[in-house]
């Protein structure tokens, strides 16, 4: 793409073409500025244009890892209402976010914050722990 076609189809987003927008982010993916990884994040975030380059897809959660956190994602169904209107503790952070991540699908993800538990923040000293 010249610079000349980029700067029109920069024009064109500018003024709100999703088309132009999602066309910027092909060649910036093609070009190694932008990864799909990071195309797939922007869409689930509810970026219209990326959304169209890499629709965000929805990976099933493995049986054995829905058997290891069953307890926990029961605990924080138990909890999600009072979360949403009140919040969370901060050692109830990484069950609260490892679920989250669970629920977008990314798996890997929840067991790394998952790991946290039990882990003592540097700045205020909260010790993060399982819900439970």
């Amino acid at each position: 793409m010249s610079d000349e076609e980029r700067r029109a189809l920069e024009r064109q987003a500018a003024r709100g073409d999703e088309d132009a927008s999602s066309r910027l982010l092909v060649e910036r993916l093609r070009r190694g500025a932008v990864t799909l990884d990071g195309l797939e994040l922007a869409a689930r975030l509810g970026d219209r244009a990326a959304a169209l380059v890499a629709p965000p897809k929805r990976a099933g959660l493995s049986a054995d890892f829905r058997a290891r956190h069953a307890e926990r994602f029961a605990k924080v169904h138990e909890h999600a209402l009072a979360f949403m209107e009140n919040g969370w503790k901060p050692e109830e952070t990484s069950s609260v976010l490892g679920a989250l991540a669970a629920l977008a699908g990314h798996e890997e993800l929840a067991e790394r914050i998952f790991a946290l538990d039990h882990v003592t923040c540097n700045s205020c000293d909260t010790v993060f722990r399982a819900l439970g």
